[in-house]
């Protein structure tokens, strides 16, 4: 309307929003099947959303003989921020050959 478009109903503003807030919920969550439609709905299903947490047990194995592992992470303390690497290299009994870690200044989680 501000730019000599055509009149827009509050209802039809109303309606844009819950559908837009539906599928940024669907997108965010596409494991839950039953988002409501209405905001004030959405809100109350939100609210009494339980996640539950799954964990999974993992080890660090020893490489084949005559074979060497290279391990790595990073890390970033916001994203952009700053940011650090580290990595280790062992050999088939597990002993240390090599070990680094670096602050490589601001970057992102990626």
């Amino acid at each position: 309307m501000k730019h000599g478009g055509g009149a827009v109903s509050f209802y039809r503003v109303v309606h844009e929003v819950n559908k837009t807030l539906h599928y940024l919920a669907r997108v965010r969550y596409p494991w839950l099947s039953n988002i409501p439609l209405l905001w004030p709905e959405i809100v109350r299903y939100f609210e009494g959303y339980k996640p539950y947490v799954v964990t999974k047990r993992i080890t660090w194995k020893l490489p084949y003989e005559r074979w060497y592992k290279f391990n790595t992470d990073d890390a970033s303390r916001g994203n952009p921020g700053p940011s650090s690497y580290g990595l280790c290299v062992r050999n088939d009994t597990g002993d240390l050959q090599f070990a680094k870690a670096e602050e490589i200044g601001t970057s992102t989680n990626m």
